[in-house]
């Protein structure tokens, strides 16, 4: 019986071949790393991965990374001149990152408000559905709680005020 992930995999890998990209064990490898991982990754710590430590040379996972990101199966995410993290192009998550301006470590930001009413308001202003969104913050570390996920988690206590039009 094949479980979900693996029909995640199988499904990534079909996507990949529909893309051009030739199914080596190094692509399943790397797909299996972002499939199990809600946290953008670098090159570095996908290297450090069982699936990929030592069974892949870093050159190609790069390479890989890059074609993969060229066709869409993956995004960047982070800043600029640091190192790259990546995360799957799944239009079905929507997320948030902090990224830190001094380190260049990225965490995903969960903070409590109405994402529908969000979403209804882009809808209203903009005039278009959104199919999914990222959202990144940019800055210096302060002092954070950070959970064994590496993710942060952000409570707003205050209730969100829609801005009046002028």
């Amino acid at each position: 019986m094949v479980n979900a992930s693996e029909d995640r995999i199988n499904h990534l890998i079909g996507l990949c071949r529909e893309a051009g990209l030739r199914r080596t064990e190094c692509l399943r490898a790397i797909l299996k790393c972002f499939v199990n991982e809600i946290v953008p990754v670098s090159v570095q710590q996908l290297l450090k991965k069982d699936g990929l430590k030592g069974r892949c040379d870093p050159a190609t996972v790069y390479r890989l990374l890059t074609r993969l990101e060229a066709k869409g199966i993956i995004r960047r995410v982070g800043l600029p001149r640091r190192s790259a993290h990546f995360v799957l192009n799944d239009r079905r998550d929507s997320r948030m990152y902090a990224v830190n301006t001094e380190s260049g470590q990225v965490s995903v930001v969960t903070p409590k408000w109405d994402e529908a009413a969000v979403l209804r308001q882009v809808r209203e202003q903009a005039g278009f559905d959104v199919a999914y969104y990222e959202i990144q913050f940019y800055g210096p570390s302060v002092e954070e709680v950070v959970s064994e996920d590496n993710v942060v988690y952000v409570q707003d206590d205050e209730p969100m005020r829609e801005v009046a039009e002028d």
